[in-house]
Order: C-alpha cells, then sequence, then structure tokens
C-alpha cells in the first residue's frame, strides 16, 4: 500500500489518500414544537447534523440529520459506508478521521470493513492516563508546527482491531492559564494527578494530553500533524452555516429541515466545484467562503443581453479583471470545446 504521507508533494487529489472527517454539529432552533429536535449537553434546543466530509477536496459526501440527543456513533457505519461508495475510483485507499463523539470500535471497524484505515480520538480513559504516565520521557518527541511533544503509549481498550496504536500528543499548560471554571474543558485534558500539583502552585507547568486510536502505520508525529489538519473540516462546517445558511432549520417538519440541511450542503460543494472548475481557488487568498465567493464570482453587477444569437454579459467596470474576469473566461473557453 503507497501511503501519501504529510509534507509529501502532491500532483492532485488522485496522489492523496482521502481523508473522511465525521464531524456532527449542532443547529440551535427556537421552536419548541419542532420535529426531529432535543436539548444539547449546553441547554440548547437544536437539530444535529452529522456530515462525512472529503477532507482534501472539501465537499460533502453525505450526512444524516439527528436532533441534540442524537449519539454519532451508531451513524457512523453506515455513514462510511454510503461516503467511501460515493468518493471516485482511482484513488488511494481512505482514512476516517473523527473526534471523540465517534470513539467505538465499531466504527473503527467499519473503516476496515469498507476497505479504509482509521484515526479516532480516544477518551481519556483511568486506563489511557495509567497508560500515558508509563510513557518513557525520552520517548517523547518534539510536534510539528506547534509547542507540544508526541510519543506512544501502549493503551488499546478491549474489542478494538488488532495492530491499534494510541498516539498520545502533551501541551503545556500554564498555571495562569487555567482557568478556574470547574467546566472548562482544558482542566479535562490535564493528568488529574498533575492537575492537583498545578491548582496547588506545587508545579509551574503541567500538560494537555490527546489521545488518537489509529492502525495507520506512519511515524507518531506524522499521525498527529496530519490529524490537527482535522481543524479544516470546521472551516467546512462553519462555511456552510455562515455561506449556505445552516445556521438555521426553518420547519416545524423534520423532512423539510433535512432538505433544508442538504441544500445548504448541496450548495457548499457548488461553490467548492465552482471555484475548482475556474481556477478561483488558486489565488492567494485561497479557496473563498460563501460571503466572499458571492461578492466576487455571484452576486456581481452586470448587464445581461443577447447580440447576433449570443448571450453577452457585461459586467461593471470594476469586475472586468480579477477573480470574475478570470472565472468567466475559463468557464467560456471550457464551454467551447463542449458538444452541442
Amino acid at each position: 500500500m503507497v501511503h501519501a504521507r504529510p509534507g509529501e508533494r502532491r500532483a492532485g487529489l488522485a496522489s492523496v489518500r482521502p481523508t473522511i472527517d465525521l464531524d456532527p454539529t449542532d443547529v440551535e432552533v427556537y421552536g419548541p414544537k419542532k420535529e426531529g429536535v432535543a436539548f444539547n449537553h449546553a441547554g440548547q434546543r437544536v437539530g444535529r447534523p452529522h456530515p462525512a466530509v472529503w477532507a482534501e477536496a472539501g465537499v460533502v459526501l453525505c450526512d444524516d440529520l439527528g436532533s441534540g440527543t442524537s449519539d454519532p456513533r451508531p451513524q457512523a457505519p453506515s455513514l462510511i459506508n454510503r461516503a467511501i461508495a460515493a468518493l471516485p475510483a482511482g484513488l488511494l485507499r481512505p482514512i476516517v478521521r473523527a473526534d471523540s463523539g465517534s470513539f467505538d470500535q465499531k466504527v473503527a471497524r467499519a473503516a476496515l470493513a469498507n476497505g479504509a484505515d482509521f484515526a479516532i480520538v480516544a477518551k481519556r480513559t483511568a486506563a489511557a492516563w495509567r497508560a500515558c504516565r508509563e510513557i518513557p520521557e525520552d520517548s517523547w518527541q518534539s510536534a510539528k508546527a506547534m509547542e507540544a511533544e508526541v510519543a506512544e503509549c501502549d493503551d488499546r481498550p478491549a474489542g478494538w482491531p488488532e495492530g491499534t496504536r494510541c498516539v498520545v500528543r502533551r501541551a503545556p499548560v500554564r498555571s495562569d492559564e487555567l482557568s478556574g471554571d470547574l467546566r472548562s474543558r482544558r482542566r479535562r485534558t490535564i493528568d488529574p494527578k498533575q492537575l492537583a500539583l498545578l491548582e496547588e502552585s506545587e508545579i509551574g507547568v503541567a500538560y494537555a494530553y490527546s489521545f488518537i486510536l489509529t492502525n495507520l502505520d506512519w511515524e507518531a508525529v506524522e499521525v498527529e500533524a496530519w490529524f490537527r489538519m482535522r481543524a479544516l473540516v470546521e472551516e467546512k462546517i462553519k462555511d456552510a452555516k455562515l455561506g449556505a445558511a445552516l445556521r438555521h432549520l426553518p420547519s416545524g417538519f423534520e423532512a423539510v429541515n433535512r432538505t433544508s440541511m442538504w441544500s445548504a450542503f448541496l450548495a457548499l460543494n457548488v461553490s467548492v466545484f465552482l471555484q475548482s472548475l475556474t481556477g478561483a481557488d488558486t489565488g492567494p487568498e485561497g479557496r473563498a467562503h460563501g460571503k466572499r465567493l458571492r461578492r466576487e464570482l455571484i452576486a456581481v453587477p452586470a448587464r445581461v443581453f443577447r447580440r447576433a444569437g449570443r448571450l453577452v454579459v457585461r459586467v461593471a467596470p470594476e469586475h472586468r479583471s480579477g477573480v470574475f474576469a478570470d472565472a468567466w473566461a475559463a468557464l467560456g473557453a471550457m464551454t467551447s470545446y463542449a458538444g452541442p
């Protein structure tokens, strides 16, 4: 099996192992009679889309809609099956990447059953803390592009596939960075023994830990650096909310809200396709979010008329060069080669 490792030069998507990110997100609603919604752990009444995103291409492959109490784990195997089936032929072996909401050996086995590898954030259990404390100090290596260190520990929860490894990252937390709020997420990432010493000012620095269970055979530092790119899918979800109206589930009927959700994700995908086809995502600012896309490519002032049987688009002077002009020329060149 050929691995496209982080840092390698890539000629295109076909030379990269496709990553499928599972990332549920909550969409707050306010109608108490809406179907298919519920209160989440933060006390918000929400619907919960469960998209599976092809990370490198930036497109949503499939999705389910749940409520604020929907557990991502039961939906994950079906999402993995549908997402991998939706990938184009000729790609390298996929990888399923997920946060701790999908921490379940059934999710890992579903990835393997569909011809993919997996990398899933593990919950910080007592067994994980014990294994972490046994890591020799000289085993820690500097992480790439951040103030942190990476190593492996021997934690493999019962039932997980043979060959599962546990990659650990630790990042320093200083006493003045520790929140006094006992509900703070950062506090949960610190070894309880270190946390007690930090709170009592017996040590000046503790470590926040993250655990990744994976069957990838890359170096631990490479696994951690690649997994950190999962933040890109969070940007896609944010763009779907702010740029394609996923911040609303407008109807009282669940079926209508599911259609609305898919409309938002289809708009997100069309945005990606449009920019890829026209080369608009190759500039210094990269791929545009929804708001910038509308300003630069869609909501452009212009006159549209026919002359001698040809469609003519005459845009405002400020758009006769730049992103829109380049995209319009690219689309014109493609359509000129199209058949009748």
